[in-house]
């Protein structure tokens, strides 16, 4: 069996504190942070050198979606990280969210576990 493999440059995962803020960092020090950052709900706010707003992550998503949708008809494995997955089940389930309230709905989503399978019907 003949099978394409592609490596898309936008399926990395959400960044959303700089880096190099959280580095050599119990996880406990930079909860407050990550509370912070998810109560305040700012989906253009960017933390920093490394991090990405909540929109980029959407336009990232929205842009790998639209390249599978041209690949209509084929069974297609995309390989990535929990919080892009959980964006791209969450674009399919709501996608007429603004992006204040699609930021409040992904946080309340659970993230796949490694090696999850997740089927997505993009039609």
């Amino acid at each position: 069996m003949d099978v394409s493999v592609e490596a898309w440059a936008e399926t990395y995962e959400f960044t959303y504190l700089a880096p190099a803020t959280c580095r050599n960092k119990a996880v406990a020090e930079c909860l407050p942070r990550v509370t912070e950052y998810w109560e305040n709900c700012n989906p253009d706010y960017v933390d920093g050198d490394g991090a990405e707003s909540f929109r980029a992550l959407v336009g990232r998503v929205n842009r790998t979606m639209s390249k599978l949708r041209e690949r209509s008809g084929k069974r297609i494995f995309l390989f990535s990280h929990a919080m892009f997955i959980t964006c791209g089940i969450l674009l399919t389930k709501q996608p007429d969210l603004d992006r204040t309230n699609l930021m409040r709905a992904f946080r309340q989503m659970p993230l796949p576990k490694n090696t999850e399978f997740t089927k997505l019907d993009l039609d």
